[in-house]
């Protein structure tokens, strides 16, 4: 069931028990191969797949395109939000559904950027209303079902050439990584990584892209974009039962 399409009379007797689910993408720059709503097509895509084979359970709002994208500004095209407004946003959608009585919100997010903001954001709320009854704010990240998912990457490539082959542009499909030489931290995740580096994005990667794009096809998007449907509708089932 999707929220936008009801009516407020609706809404004022629906089951307050349905799981809402907030999808979380981001506007920014992904390589110069892919679209610059890449997380946004991708998260959506989730979103209403789970949407659809949970119609009962679920609440869908629209997706809130627009993230916490500072470390791409290096690149033209990118939009965000400062970090306080980012956490202000999220606050006012949750807090009018809690007040409706809604009790179990599912942030389905598709960009790494958003996740500190999304957390601060659900427990600002959560200080707010003192210990609101049975109260379940949870983040699900689309990546979690997805090994080795980095950024413009073949992960991210994969799927868009799956949900809209017309925006991927094979052929400038690269990443050409600074080349970086540690035992602790690694820019493409080919070993795990020991510390946490904050960089902005130009400062790493001529393209704007990391791993190995050019590996991409449509097909293993099929798969990956299953799998990611597949293990959020298992939390889902399960979160329907907290």
């Amino acid at each position: 069931m999707k929220l936008g399409e009801l009516t407020w009379p609706e809404v004022e007797v629906l089951d307050k028990d349905k799981i809402v689910i907030l999808p979380l993408g981001s506007f920014e720059q992904h390589g110069r191969h892919l679209p610059l709503l890449t997380d946004t097509i991708i998260v959506t895509a989730i979103a209403e797949q789970v949407e659809a084979a949970q119609k009962e359970t679920v609440l869908l709002l629209p997706t809130l395109w627009l993230g916490y994208s500072p470390h791409h500004l290096g690149f033209p095209g990118t939009i965000t939000v400062e970090h306080d407004t980012y956490v202000d946003i999220l606050c006012q959608i949750l807090n009018p559904l809690i007040e409706l009585g809604f009790r179990k919100i599912l942030a389905l997010n598709g960009h790494a950027g958003n996740d500190c903001t999304v957390r601060i954001a659900m427990r600002e709320v959560r200080r707010k209303l003192k210990g609101a009854d049975n109260l379940w704010l949870v983040i699900i990240s689309e990546w979690t079902a997805a090994q080795n998912m980095l950024h413009a990457c073949e992960v991210e490539t994969s799927l868009v050439l799956h949900l809209r082959s017309d925006l991927v542009r094979m052929e400038e499909a690269k990443a050409e990584v600074k080349e970086f030489h540690s035992n602790f931290y690694s820019f493409d995740f080919d070993k795990p990584d020991i510390v946490t580096l904050d960089y902005a994005f130009r400062e790493v990667t001529k393209t704007g892209a990391l791993g190995h794009p050019e590996l991409a096809t449509e097909g293993e998007g099929e798969k990956l974009l299953q799998k990611m449907v597949s293990e959020t509708i298992r939390f889902v089932s399960e979160f329907a039962l907290w």
